[in-house]
Order: structure tokens, then C-alpha cells, then sequence
């Protein structure tokens, strides 16, 4: 067994530091959408807000329903988008008023909802295809005009005659090749998506699927991926022209454009390596339905999205699409495929429903007058949106229950009932008799750090008092306590900071002999809590533990990386260390 020094876990904690910290590592927050046959419309998202913004979600999809339309047409009319019928925009005034009205914290990213029916329009009919321009180029204006990110792209076939994207069923087929149907596609695509950014130039646009159907999907028997053209060999595919009307899309799309191409396929995956694969499969294979001058727009502006089927995951909802769940209940089988979704996504991870609703009964909102209204997924899942909510933010969760604890260990410690297992956490005492650190809290830095620690008789978070470091590039203060085996262990701190530099609170773990212990002990149990950079305001930072077996001795580790100057200044007061009892006894109310 390698002996593991102070210097190499502080360099586990610094890397560990550095994949979950905003500062250090930029990246896109996950986020999570609901859809299904209880898309709200805009008029039941006013009115159900308060309940809405309870669940799980971080986004949903809207119906955008049309007042004073003739009869004839839809009531929510962007389910037949794709139609030859002209439409008026002011039917769509109420709609936006009522979206400009909904203000949410919470439901950042909602789309209007636009389905690609009835597909009873030639490619080459020049007029039915104006009023299809329009109609999306009105999609646009809702969307902007209401506050939604965008639009949220349906292409499957729900109606007669199964046909916008279908070659073989085309009208005027007879008249005209595949190949020639295709460069009209893509000519209908650049002008759908210039009539589109022309009223919202930063527009989402989340596809249910786009090239995901074609490099994942074996619909011919084998994969066409490969061939030299791989578009040519589809023409008896269902949605043999959807990738040159994706081509038109690109063809004109500025880079303000953002696409979600949403795996509808991964409504069968159950393991996180499907997940990997797919997205792999879609920015790589699926280059080869794209034509070559457009591959580079396609690798910038087309992320990687999944659909998971909720039906799917409850006995008897699906049918043939019924997932196996191994053994787990519905509600933590569905958690663990959005954890693994959402570990993999550039984005979005949508949630598509059918026998089961997550809002309120829609009453006179709703868009259809005799819809049958299912019962809430809560009912059917016993326990599904409190697992969605660890499964959308698994950081977030453990912050929150470390939280609870840290507010109840401190109150339980006022009582008198919950000892402190540190000495001078709070730094009312300064250095013993020499050096500069604080009584019990020796310091230490790497090599090439050249900062200073001390004790600041002046400042403190409540009283005066607190341990302060000062241009530190990688360092930090330390106390050892003896532990017991099997316990779990609460660590709070108080942090200031000022300049530049990333505090943090470690765990560190010695054996019987007061040696550390191996490296690989570490990566299971050092963790971090971040808190939100907040400049010379003293924050709370809480790490909960549960010690190694062997474990004899924990080292609490308040410390800073990345400091550069004595401008940079970092404090730590109020440092607790609890003893919550066996880890076998916890709860989690």
C-alpha cells in the first residue's frame, strides 16, 4: 500500500475541486422538459403556475390554442402545422398575452409545442407550402413574443395520409425522383428556417428526433452509414426526406440558431453506456445525412438531446414498449435512466407521457373538450417526484439533506445534546507560543505556493476571531480527531473570501497508526460543497462524511487554491466537526 501525504489529497481534493466548480469549469446547466398528452395550454400554465413550478421540471411544453378561428380549424392549430389552411396571427393575441404574463425562476426553458400534420401538402406545391412558411414563421412569433426558448419540433406522422416526409406516397412522385424531391426538401427547409429566424434569430428548436432516427435506427434491415451517400439509400425509409428539409434548416440557420436533435430512440435505453453510444452515433454518424458544406454548422449548433417514455416504466402502461426494470420500482427506475440521460446530454432531457399528467386537472383550459383526463403520475409512481428532483439535481438534493443536518446539528449543539469534536473551531484563540497559526490549526502549502497563513485576532463571522490565508496557490489548515468505525461525521464552516482563489472544506482519513491512507480510499471519500462565489460575504460550507473501513482518524481541511497576490485573502471561521451515529441508523425525512 502507497503512503499517501497531505500534498497528494490535496491534489485529489483540487481535481475534484475543479470538475464540479462554475469557475474552473464552465458548463451548459442539464436541464428537464416535460411533454405528453397533458401539455398544458397557455392559458392552464397561467393558471396553474404555483403547482406547476412545484414539480420536478425545469421546462414544459404549451399548447397554443386559437380564439375566434372558424371551425374547421384545429383548436390548437400547430398540431396541423404542416397544412395548406391560412391562418390569422391575431387568433394567437390571447395566447401570447397570457405567456407574457407567466414569470417563472424555475421554468426557464418552455416551448410551444408544433406538430409536422397532417402532411397533405406536395413539395412541390408552391402554395400550400407558402402557408406552411407562414404557419412556422407564426410558431416563431409566438414563441419570441410569449417568452418561450423556442419551439419544440414534432416530424412523426399522426394522420392521414402519413405523408410529409415520405417519398413514396408524394403526389406528384411520378413527376419527379427521389433526388429531385429531396433538393426541393431542402429548398422548403432554408425557407421555413428564414421565415423562422426572421422573427427570432436565437430560436431553440428541440426535434423529437432528427438525425438520431437514421444513424441509430436499423429500418432497412442493415445500416446504410457508410455508403457514400447514405440519404440516396432511403428513399423507402417513413422519413425518407426529412434529412434534406434538416439540410435546408441548416443551409439557412444563423449561428444564433440552437438545435436539439431529442433521441426519441432512447425511449428503449436503460443502461447510461446507451446513452454515450447514441450521442457518439449522432454527432458522428449522423454527419452522413448532412451534406458535407453544412457538417460543420451541424457539429456547432446541434446538440444532443433524450426522450424517455414515462408509460415505460410502469407494468401494464406500455405494452410492447414496457422497459425491464431489473427489479427496481418504477420511480427509481425512471431516476436512474434521467441520471444517465442527463450525465450525457449538451442540454435537454425530455419526458414524454401519456397515461398519467403532472399537473392539475385542465377544467375549462384544456385544448380538447372531451380529453380523457388520466390520473396524476404521483398516483401512478409512488414516490416519482421526489426521486425526478434527485435525479435532475443529485448535487443540489445532497446539499439540501446536508443541509437539514448541519441546521439540526447546530441546534442539537446548542442544546447541549451534540458535541463539537473540534478545539478552537471558532479561532478564539490564536497561535500557542510561536508561528502564526491559529491554536490546533497547523498549516500547510505545496512547494510552489508561497502564501501566508494566520490568525486574525480582528475579523470573524460572529465573533471576532478567524484563521485567514493570504495569497495561497494550494494550501490550507488541518485538526485530526479520532473517530469511530461506521459513523457518519458532519463538517460545517464559514468562509469569506476576498480576490481571486476557490476555498473548499475537505475530509481527510489516517488509519490506527496515524498513517494516510491509500489514494483510491479518497476517491470514494473526499467530497466537496461548493457555495455560489459571493465576494467578502461569509458563506456556509457543509460536507457530510462516512469514514473508510480501518478509518481511525478524520482530518478536517479548510483550505484555498488559486490565489496569486495578497490581495487574494480567504477566511474560515466557526469550523464544526459532529458525530451523527451509525450510518446503519440514518434517515431521511
Amino acid at each position: 500500500m502507497r503512503i499517501v501525504t497531505l500534498c497528494l489529497l490535496l491534489c485529489v481534493v483540487q481535481g475534484l475541486f475543479a470538475g464540479v466548480c462554475p469557475a474552473l469549469a464552465s458548463e451548459t446547466r442539464k436541464k428537464l422538459i416535460a411533454s405528453g398528452w397533458d401539455i398544458p395550454t397557455a392559458q392552464q400554465l397561467r393558471r396553474d403556475l404555483a403547482q406547476i413550478e412545484q414539480g420536478p421540471f425545469d421546462g414544459v411544453l404549451v399548447e397554443a390554442k386559437a380564439f375566434g378561428a372558424p371551425g374547421d380549424i384545429n383548436s390548437c392549430p400547430f398540431r396541423e402545422a404542416f397544412s395548406r389552411k391560412a391562418w390569422q396571427r391575431e387568433w394567437f393575441a390571447r395566447t401570447v398575452a397570457d405567456l407574457k404574463v407567466v414569470h417563472s425562476a424555475r421554468l426557464t426553458d418552455n416551448f410551444l409545442s408544433l406538430n409536422a400534420n397532417p402532411g397533405d401538402v406536395d413539395w412541390f406545391d408552391d402554395a400550400g407550402w407558402a402557408q406552411i412558411v407562414e404557419h412556422m414563421r407564426t410558431a416563431a412569433w409566438v414563441a419570441r413574443q410569449g417568452g418561450l426558448q423556442g419551439f419544440v419540433f414534432d416530424p412523426e406522422p399522426y394522420t392521414k395520409p402519413y405523408a410529409q416526409f415520405r417519398y413514396t406516397v408524394q403526389a406528384q412522385r411520378a413527376q419527379h425522383t427521389f433526388l429531385e424531391y429531396m433538393q426541393k426538401a431542402r429548398q422548403r427547409g432554408r425557407e421555413v428556417m428564414r421565415a423562422v429566424v426572421a422573427e427570432y434569430p436565437a430560436i431553440t428548436i428541440l426535434a423529437y428526433y432528427m438525425q438520431s432516427d437514421f444513424a441509430i435506427h436499423r429500418w432497412i434491415g442493415s445500416p446504410v452509414v457508410g455508403l457514400p451517400d447514405p440519404r440516396r439509400a432511403m428513399i423507402v425509409h417513413g422519413d425518407s426526406l426529412y434529412p434534406a428539409f434538416i439540410d435546408g434548416w441548416l443551409d439557412a440557420a444563423p449561428p444564433t440558431v440552437t438545435f436539439v436533435d431529442g433521441d426519441e430512440q432512447a425511449y428503449g435505453y436503460t443502461g447510461a453506456s446507451e446513452f454515450r453510444d447514441a450521442a457518439a452515433r449522432i454527432k458522428g454518424d449522423g454527419q452522413e445525412f448532412v451534406s458535407p458544406e453544412n457538417r460543420a454548422k451541424f457539429r456547432a449548433q446541434v446538440q444532443v438531446g433524450f426522450g424517455l417514455y414515462v408509460d415505460a416504466h410502469v407494468p401494464g402502461l406500455a405494452g410492447s414498449y414496457e422497459l425491464d426494470r431489473g427489479g427496481l420500482r418504477p420511480a427509481a427506475m425512471l431516476a436512474k435512466n434521467v441520471t444517465a440521460a442527463l450525465a450525457v446530454t449538451d442540454q435537454y432531457v425530455w419526458l414524454w407521457g401519456e397515461k398519467g399528467r403532472w399537473w392539475p386537472a385542465p377544467g375549462d383550459a384544456t385544448a380538447g373538450a372531451n380529453k380523457t383526463v388520466y390520473p396524476l403520475w404521483a398516483d401512478r409512481i409512488p414516490g416519482v417526484l421526489e426521486a425526478l428532483l434527485v435525479a435532475r439535481d443529485p448535487e443540489g438534493a445532497q446539499q439540501r439533506q446536508w443541509r437539514a443536518d448541519a441546521a439540526r446539528a447546530a441546534d442539537l449543539a446548542r442544546a447541549g445534546t451534540l458535541a463539537d469534536l473540534l478545539t478552537n473551531g471558532d479561532f478564539a484563540l490564536g497561535p500557542a507560543s510561536t508561528g502564526s497559526d491559529p491554536a490546533d490549526w497547523p498549516s500547510w502549502q505545496d512547494d510552489a505556493s508561497h502564501g501566508n497563513f494566520a490568525w486574525d485576532r480582528e475579523v470573524g463571522a460572529e465573533t471576532k476571531g478567524s484563521a485567514r490565508l493570504t495569497g495561497v496557490g494550494e494550501g490550507c489548515f488541518s485538526q485530526m480527531q479520532p473517530i469511530r468505525a461506521g459513523h457518519r461525521y458532519l463538517m460545517t464552516a464559514t468562509c469569506r473570501l476576498v480576490g481571486q482563489g476557490e476555498p473548499y472544506l475537505a475530509a481527510g482519513f489516517k488509519d490506527q497508526d496515524r498513517t494516510w491512507m491509500d489514494e483510491s480510499r479518497y476517491d470514494r471519500s473526499v467530497n466537496l460543497l461548493r457555495e455560489p462565489r459571493q465576494e467578502g460575504v461569509w458563506r456556509q460550507m457543509v460536507l457530510e462524511v462516512v469514514p473508510p473501513a480501518g478509518a481511525g482518524f478524520l482530518v478536517v481541511i479548510p483550505g484555498v487554491a488559486g490565489q496569486g497576490s495578497d490581495r487574494d485573502i480567504a477566511w474560515f471561521d466557526d469550523v464544526h466537526l459532529y458525530d451523527l451515529g451509525p450510518e446503519a441508523d440514518r434517515t431521511t425525512d
